[in-house]
């Protein structure tokens, strides 16, 4: 009886933070930032660094598309941290990747960059294709905040010329950036 209220438990809190991420992608940012942030004080999230850096990951992601900046930076910084302490460079790819999102948008290009290529090394040691995206995805925000075209059509044209250029673009918004 125990082991099975354990697992329901555990499967309310997977659902939950699934929610979230879904809800991330379908840009309904309010009730992606409930769903995340109460899967986040979960004891079934907080137990798993995996769960834990993929509930606050996402929020920062959340936190970025609802152009919460500060809060997005915050929280990326943080959770990037984490990942890195654990030695888990495939989880440290979208927290430091989403840093270099706010920090180009906010035209800190230098900062930005840092975090840009921390990520694509994080990626590069995780050696999966989802990392990678991420990473060419701060390379190409950090290039239009650049202002250089040229740059951002050579990473959209490399994205699109691998699986990567698959994502639809409400999970991976690169597109928009790329045609303009």
């Amino acid at each position: 009886d125990r082991r099975a209220r354990g697992a329901l438990w555990h499967r309310r809190a997977g659902a939950r933070l699934g929610r979230g991420i879904a809800r991330v992608y379908a840009n309904d940012l309010e009730g992606a930032r409930d769903d995340l942030a109460a899967a986040a004080t979960l004891p079934e999230i907080q137990g798993s660094i995996i769960a834990m850096v993929n509930a606050r990951g996402y929020m920062a992601e959340c936190h970025y598309r609802a152009g919460r900046f500060a809060a997005a930076l915050t929280v990326a910084e943080a959770i990037g941290s984490i990942a890195d302490d654990a030695d888990q460079p495939w989880l440290a790819v979208m927290p430091k990747a989403t840093a270099a999102y706010v920090l180009a948008a906010r035209g800190e290009l230098e900062r930005a960059t840092e975090y840009a290529q921390a990520a694509a090394r994080a990626a590069e040691a995780a050696d999966l294709m989802p990392a990678r995206l991420w990473a060419q995805q701060a390379r190409l925000r950090i290039a239009a905040a650049a202002g250089e075209g040229d740059r951002v059509v050579a990473i959209g044209d490399e994205l699109r010329s691998t699986p990567m250029g698959a994502f639809p673009e409400w999970v991976h918004r690169w597109r928009a950036t790329y045609v303009e």
